[in-house]
């Protein structure tokens, strides 16, 4: 049985990767280490298999640094690029959950994106986008479920718990 040098295959466009499935990502990176170790260059390696140099070199640092061949992560890292600290998110939180908006001398019934938005601007003096206030009550997640229990003495008799009509 006769292999093929390496060199012989000729791959005639560059492979978008990120377009790759992860497990056809994970196989080109031991193929390059393969290469690698038989000895060919960056430039030799990405020439061959269709890669972009800069890509075949960088899988090559993260193996020397010890990073493995896996995935790198992607993404911002949790809790960066956030607005408010997370002892302020704390405050704030803890007083849409305790307390309702009239009581804190802003001009709502209920808490709503807007009254979280001034209740932000009047502690720390910052203006945020209604998005970002949307983004941060969606992610603290149950907070209307946890103020409809703390203001159920508020509740007329036979008047449904929030989000009881979409149990259904």
């Amino acid at each position: 049985m006769h292999i093929q040098s390496p060199m012989s295959i000729q791959i005639p466009e560059r492979i978008d990767v990120r377009k790759l499935e992860a497990a056809a990502r994970q196989q080109m990176r031991e193929i390059v280490l393969r290469l690698q170790a038989q000895g060919y260059g960056s430039t030799a390696i990405a020439d061959m298999l269709g890669l972009r140099r800069p890509t075949v070199s960088d899988w090559l640092r993260r193996i020397r640094e010890g990073l493995g061949t896996g995935e790198r992560k992607r993404g911002r890292r949790v809790g960066t690029g956030r607005r408010l600290t997370p002892v302020q998110e704390a405050r704030i939180l803890q007083d849409i959950t305790t307390q309702t908006p009239d009581r804190l001398g802003l001009p709502y019934a209920l808490w709503n994106a807007q009254a979280v938005r001034d209740l932000i601007r009047r502690y720390f003096g910052r203006l945020l986008p209604k998005r970002t206030v949307r983004l941060y009550l969606q992610r603290w997640g149950s907070v209307f479920f946890k103020i409809d229990v703390a203001f159920s003495f508020m509740r007329p008799s036979g008047f449904p718990r929030y989000g009881a009509l979409d149990s259904r």
